[in-house]
């Protein structure tokens, strides 16, 4: 069963839409490109036109305020379309990852209509629109929390008012109403999908799946899995952003010392590791049956195979140039070359370098803005010091 993009299980509905709307032919990443740049101007314009009109018509702060907000502009412009442009990457992604479960013989026969089922009903739950609603509520319902705490608003955010409660200006209205909870929503959508990849593995965990322990990728078989983390690098660089921005904010109004961004970062960079690579704790039981299941089997094999060649070649005897035509030894080598990679499998299908990138497009943000706030003197002189 080979699953393509645009009847993924992740993102395909949403991606198809666009394509429709858009015209039947024109290729998804023009669709997901256009939708990016609609979630921008929706999210960041309105509240540029807003900070000027209300700038000339009453003493609020303007333009210069609102551009200067680092927060902002990061979270409008960089993050919320970085949350669009990300799904047409990774959602694809693990989609081909599901249908390898299949093309690999992963899944038995008689697990395949259990298999098929958690399929369908994870498309299904992908496209919901009741998950949709969901997410729009709790958009809603944490933006109205955020308000009852009497956050500190930038100065193009706040209203003009003298007593009583406080007041947002029109701007503050927009962002409140619009550009956060569409940001909310955003990151509600990827925390949906990690819900329900994490979901899926843990069905398939369950199933008896055709491992084998020799397998080349010391995993069993199901080292793919663990490229699924990378899939997660755009939310993973999303949040980073938001991080920045906030950091970028505070340095406006107060110095803050490198160690408040390493603590951030450090932070930051736990939080996301854990979260995407969590899902793929559910494997550890499966690959350790499996791994003792090949350590006795294989081990039993390469050891009578050791004893027969023992018992052919190595009876005192001096070889001769018959022994040099034999592939024997090439055969032995082989094999016992195989049960090694029984011995070195690993039970979390983890890869390094897929972890490696999610935190690197995590910390990047982060990283940009620390080395920022440096001074140029400083700066320079660390570079001198690397090249000499």
């Amino acid at each position: 069963m080979a699953i393509h993009v645009l009847d993924g299980l992740f993102g395909g509905g949403s991606i198809l839409v666009m394509q429709r709307h858009l015209g039947g032919r024109r290729p998804v990443t023009f669709g997901v490109l256009r939708s990016a740049t609609w979630v921008a101007a929706v999210g960041w314009l309105p509240l540029l036109l807003l900070t000027a009109v209300q700038s000339r018509l009453s003493s609020l702060s303007g333009v210069d305020t609102f551009l200067a907000d680092a927060g902002i502009q990061s979270r409008t412009l960089i993050a919320a379309p970085a949350l669009v442009l990300g799904r047409a990457i990774s959602y694809p992604q693990l989609s081909r990852m599901c249908a390898h479960f299949t093309q690999a013989g992963l899944i038995s026969s008689l697990d395949r209509p259990r298999f098929d089922a958690t399929l369908a009903s994870t498309r299904r739950l992908e496209a919901s629109p009741a998950a949709a609603f969901a997410a729009l509520g709790l958009a809603y319902l944490l933006v109205l929390w955020v308000m009852s705490t009497d956050p500190a608003l930038p100065a193009w955010h706040a209203g003009a008012a003298e007593n009583g409660p406080r007041q947002y200006s029109p701007a503050g209205w927009w962002h409140m109403l619009v550009t956060l909870p569409m940001l909310l929503m955003l990151l509600l959508g990827w925390l949906w999908r990690l819900f329900l990849w994490a979901r899926l593995l843990w069905i398939v965990a369950r199933l008896h799946l055709q491992l084998v322990p020799a397998h080349p990728d010391q995993a069993g078989g199901l080292k793919f899995v663990g490229y699924a983390v990378r899939s997660f690098a755009p939310a993973g660089f999303a949040l980073g952003v938001v991080v920045a921005g906030t950091l970028a904010n505070r340095l406006s109004r107060q110095s803050l010392p490198l160690t408040a961004y390493r603590d951030v970062a450090a932070g930051l960079l736990a939080f996301v590791l854990v979260m995407f690579a969590a899902p793929l704790v559910v494997f550890i039981r499966p690959l350790s049956a499996a791994w003792q299941r090949g350590i006795h089997q294989y081990g039993c094999f390469a050891h009578s195979f050791g004893q027969t060649f023992e018992r052919k070649w190595l009876r005192g005897a001096k070889p001769d140039e018959r022994a040099l035509e034999r592939q024997d030894f090439s055969t032995i080598t082989d094999v016992y070359q195989c049960v090694s990679n029984v011995y070195t499998m690993r039970i979390f299908p983890l890869d390094l370098q897929s972890l490696l990138l999610l935190g690197l497009a995590t910390t990047l943000p982060i990283g940009v803005v620390a080395v920022s706030t440096l001074p140029v003197e400083l700066l320079g002189e660390f570079i001198v010091d690397l090249m000499f």
